[in-house]
């Protein structure tokens, strides 16, 4: 073969720059290399929106099937309690949702650059939000909850139901907003069909749920919000056992074999420029 036609240099030995580009493919999960920036925009567009789209109208069946549940077996008051509750749990769901969109955002950049620490670095960011704002949701529902219930106008038995729904969903506040942490992530690594799929077990469950604990245990509105708390808990609990056997979010190692971690800079950071890193 002549010099001319040869891609590389004698010996077999790849090109500058292939021997860089084959480790980092190697080094990166499959579920890292997203088709959503490749193909036809509109196809790929659709392909995730589509599902995320779903899996957002499912979770609104949430309390949907709660209210259907008390209006049949329970009665007016209790259904009119679940109206009464539904604008504070959606206001501190959607303050969180707006949260997570930015975590969502910011994951989605450390992907598509192939961060080797930086999803592992927004998912414990996004965890330390999580629990943060469900402490302070908490907190809120516990000590002022009657009161932002009287502003609406309720009283005499729609109250009473209204706080007992309230107070019962605090405490399953942990397991809602890690649900909406789990699909950030899932969204910010490009996969709306996991959520998607995550989201129609977790309203099956919740409306099964829901009939067993009002109509067969008798547990009034009670039951209606233990239902959200038990389907949310398994929902958090079956999209972390999927994030962790994707991977993606672990640090991994970099091409030397050293666990990925905050780069050290040294006692001169000021004079001597920062040590260059493959992380």
């Amino acid at each position: 073969m002549s010099g001319a036609t040869r891609t590389g240099p004698p010996g077999g030995t790849p090109p500058p720059g292939a021997a860089d580009a084959t480790t980092a493919a190697a080094g990166t999960p499959a579920g890292e290399r997203s088709r959503l920036t490749r193909g036809p925009v509109l196809r790929a567009v659709l392909g995730f929106a589509a599902p995320l789209t779903l899996a957002n109208l499912l979770q609104q069946t949430y309390l949907l099937a709660d209210g259907a549940v008390l209006g049949h077996w329970v009665g007016v008051d209790a259904l009119a309690a679940a109206g009464v509750v539904q604008p504070l749990y959606l206001l501190a769901d959607g303050v969180f949702l707006g949260l997570t969109t930015g975590f969502a955002i910011r994951l989605a950049h450390h992907t598509g650059a192939r961060s080797r620490r930086g999803p592992a670095t927004v998912a414990t960011a996004l965890a330390l939000a999580a629990a943060v704002w469900a402490a302070v949701c908490f907190l809120v529902a516990r000590t002022a909850g009657g009161a932002l219930l009287r502003l609406t106008g309720a009283r005499g038995a729609v109250l009473h139901d209204a706080q007992v729904l309230l107070s019962t969903l605090a405490y399953g506040f942990p397991s809602v907003f890690a649900v909406s942490a789990v699909f950030a992530l899932l969204r910010g690594l490009g996969d709306s069909r996991a959520q998607m799929r995550l989201m129609v077990g977790s309203s099956l469950a919740n409306l099964v749920l829901a009939w067993f604990y009002v109509v067969v245990l008798q547990l009034g509105v009670a039951g209606a919000a233990l239902a959200t708390v038990t389907a949310a808990t398994g929902t958090a609990a079956a999209g972390l056992v999927l994030l962790r056997r994707r991977g993606e979010l672990l640090p991994r190692r970099s091409p030397g074999g050293r666990t990925c971690g905050p780069r050290r800079r040294p006692p001169c950071a000021w004079a001597c420029p920062a040590p260059s890193s493959n992380c």
